[in-house]
């Protein structure tokens, strides 16, 4: 990255900052830059500021930088909330007990973790429901 006493993450990215401004010069100068940066600590936030102030650094006080807990304001937040680890296990046990699923009743505890992963790797691929229902089916009966 850098030497010497301009060694921090900062400066950094400032520089980089500033190697992005150069390479987009055509861009209006109130423009704001085509991203969002989010940082862990509001302190480090602070100094990219005071740092970019004293550099004449233009575009960072009408910002697209933020902290993460600002994230959701910053890119939507739904009024939805997950489930909890209890609330989760009792809703895919019920439903692993119904007539339904005669392969899990009576045995749902030996399979729960795993129904719970698989459909937890499923949402983090975003797989539709319609795509998995139609996966499934095309395996036939064992």
């Amino acid at each position: 990255m850098t030497t010497g006493s301009d060694c921090t993450p900062t400066i950094g990215i400032l520089r980089a900052e500033r190697k992005g401004k150069d390479q987009s010069h055509e861009r209006a100068p109130s423009a704001r830059p085509p991203y969002l940066l989010a940082l862990r600590q509001g302190g480090l936030r602070d100094d990219l500021f005071d740092l970019a102030a004293a550099r004449g650094v233009p575009g960072w006080f009408d910002p697209p930088l933020c902290v993460f807990h600002e994230l959701p304001g910053r890119l939507g937040a739904s009024e939805l909330q997950p489930l909890g680890d209890f609330e989760r296990a009792a809703l895919l046990g019920g439903i692993m007990r119904t007539e339904a699923c005669p392969t899990f009743r009576d045995r749902e505890n030996d399979f729960l973790g795993a129904v719970e992963q698989l459909f937890g790797e499923l949402r983090s691929e975003a797989v539709a429901p319609d795509t998995y229902a139609a996966a499934v089916a095309s395996l036939g009966t064992r």
